[in-house]
C-alpha cells in the first residue's frame, strides 16, 4: 500500500472498520487490539451520526490551504 492508496481512501472511513484493510497499514500493529476495537466502535458511531463526514470536510478545507497532507490530532476517549 502506498501513500497514494491511503490518500485516495481518506474520504471512506468505513474502510478502517475492515480488519483486512487495517492489517495492511503498519500504524495499527502498534496499538493494542482493545484500543483498535474501541476506536472502531467510535468510528461506527461517528459514521452513523454524520460526525465522520464533518471531520472529513474540515480536513479537506485544511488540505486546500496547506497542501496534500492533513494531520488529524486525536485524543484518547
Amino acid at each position: 500500500m502506498s501513500y497514494q492508496d491511503i490518500a485516495s481512501e481518506h474520504d471512506k472511513p468505513e474502510r478502517y472498520l475492515d480488519k483486512d484493510y487495517r492489517d495492511g497499514q503498519s500504524t495499527f500493529c502498534l496499538l493494542p487490539e482493545e484500543e483498535v476495537e474501541r476506536g472502531c466502535r467510535k468510528l461506527r458511531e461517528d459514521i452513523a451520526s454524520g460526525v465522520a463526514q464533518t471531520v472529513i470536510g474540515e480536513c479537506e478545507k485544511q488540505e486546500k490551504i496547506v497542501g496534500g497532507s492533513c494531520i488529524i490530532h486525536a485524543r484518547k476517549m
